[in-house]
């Protein structure tokens, strides 16, 4: 052999080590995913949904979205906006916020059904016939707790806002269940949340003076809607740090990939 002809096999001999070695690499981590049961080819793997039967661990911020909307909803059924006393008894005022929140529970189980969670009997069976059967009975029954306020004698915006935070609640309670199966988090029910908050502090002042229950009430719906603009801080903050997180885990890997390639 020539000395030209062993300088021309060693880059040779080099880059068939280098094939070698990043064809190893694939077949390890496929390996690994293979032992826990997880492959690449796995497509909740690939989409980031959880295995079937589990859920997603909230996190603080999805933890507080749902007790805002608790506790938007528990100051919603007083007549935080209206002040008005009858609302408190069984009257229509009343009735119509049962309706509603009977919707949003009826909204809630429906969505426990589809993920094949335990429900109500009669909403598994319903939630059979069609996926939207349940949602398009819960949207009816929240309109049938609305419509009154169409010939309402208490004039204003004042029904309304009452009546939208329970359906916000119902919503964003519903939204933040699913997340826990489809990791998908909208940072907008937060965010809708704000009109609670400034109604419910604009309205203390004035509703204290007209039914000291409705003022109350006003106080309930302020801390909720206060809560979830605290939440939705809370969710960009974790977004901030996931993406910092993955863009250090990608540098990391990079650096090992030159390394072993030196090596």
């Amino acid at each position: 052999m020539t000395p030209l002809e062993a300088d021309d096999l060693e880059p040779l001999e080099a880059h068939e080590e280098l094939e070698e070695l990043e064809e190893l690499e694939p077949a390890e981590a496929e390996g690994t995913g293979a032992a826990s049961g997880e492959t690449e080819s796995d497509p909740r793997r690939r989409s980031g949904q959880p295995a079937p039967g589990e859920k997603r661990e909230l996190h603080p911020a999805q933890i507080h979205v749902r007790k805002a909307a608790m506790i938007v909803a528990a100051g919603s059924m007083l007549p935080w906006m209206t002040g008005q006393a009858e609302d408190l008894a069984m009257g229509p005022g009343f009735a119509a916020k049962a309706l509603v929140l009977a919707a949003a529970w009826l909204h809630f189980e429906g969505a426990k059904a589809r993920h094949d969670e335990p429900a109500m009997g009669f909403v598994k069976s319903l939630a059979g016939i069609h996926k939207l059967a349940v949602p398009v009975l819960a949207a009816v029954i929240a309109l049938l707790g609305v419509l009154p306020l169409i010939d309402s004698e208490i004039g204003g915006a004042g029904p309304w806002a009452e009546k939208f935070g329970l359906v916000l609640a119902g919503f964003t309670m519903v939204h933040v269940y699913e997340y826990q199966f489809t990791g998908k988090f909208n940072p907008v029910f937060p965010l809708m949340f704000l009109g609670p908050a400034v109604g419910g502090l604009v309205a203390i002042i004035g509703t204290f003076s007209v039914n000291v229950l409705g003022g109350i009430g006003a106080v309930i719906v302020a801390a909720g809607g206060c809560m979830a603009c605290y939440a939705m801080y809370e969710a960009m903050k974790e977004a901030k740090e996931e993406g910092e997180r993955k863009k250090a885990l990608a540098r990391e890997a990079r650096k090992v990939a030159r390394a072993s390639r030196k090596g």
